[in-house]
């Protein structure tokens, strides 16, 4: 099996960073989860499962099994 690579980019952290001190978390995270602002990276891109729902204290998520995660 040929070695596995991977590379990764990401938006300039302060557009997150102002964002953040506008709205509150929730809304915050579910602007991210509906590409309203730009994804949490390099945090969340190598496991590339969106979000199905964000409310107060929980994050769920879903991934299928495509080996994109490890």
């Amino acid at each position: 099996m040929p070695p596995r690579q991977r590379s990764y980019d990401w938006s300039d952290p302060r557009i997150l960073a102002q964002a953040a001190t506008e709205m509150d978390g929730i809304e915050f995270l579910k602007r991210i989860g509906t590409g309203d602002l730009p994804p949490l990276r390099p945090v969340r891109p190598p496991a590339s499962f969106p979000w199905r729902s964000v409310t107060g204290g929980r994050v769920s998520s879903s991934s299928p099994p495509s080996g994109t995660t490890t």
